[in-house]
C-alpha cells in the first residue's frame, strides 16, 4: 500500500508524471495525479499511461474500484476516462468531479 510515483516518458524525454495507489485518508485506490506536459498532449501518452496504471493497480487483489478526479471543464480527460470505463459517481472531491472505475 502506498503511493506509487512513475514518470512518464518517450524515449529519454519527459513528458508527464502520474502518482497512484491506495489513500489511507479517503480509503480507496485512486489516480490521484496523471500530468502529461501541454507540449506533448494529444499525442496518446495519457491513453497509454492511463492503460498501463489500471492494468498494475487491478492486479492487486485488494483493488476492486479506481478512483480518479478531475476540474469539471477538463473534457479532455473526461473523454479519456470514460472511454476506459470509469464512471461518474455524482460526488465533488475537492472542488473536482470524482469518477471510479469497477474492476
Amino acid at each position: 500500500r502506498g503511493w506509487i510515483t512513475k514518470a512518464i516518458y518517450d524515449g529519454d524525454t519527459i513528458v508527464g508524471f502520474a502518482m497512484y495507489g491506495y489513500s489511507e485518508e479517503k480509503d480507496f485506490f485512486e489516480i490521484c495525479r496523471l500530468m502529461i506536459d501541454h507540449k506533448f498532449q494529444r499525442q496518446g501518452f495519457g491513453k497509454k499511461a492511463l492503460s498501463l496504471i489500471i492494468e498494475e493497480m487491478s492486479k492487486n487483489k485488494q483493488c476492486s474500484e479506481i478512483y480518479i478526479s478531475f476540474e469539471p471543464e477538463n473534457y479532455s480527460a473526461k473523454k479519456l476516462y470514460e472511454e476506459f470505463g470509469f464512471e461518474n459517481t455524482g460526488k465533488i472531491l475537492d472542488d473536482e468531479m470524482l469518477y471510479c472505475l469497477k474492476i
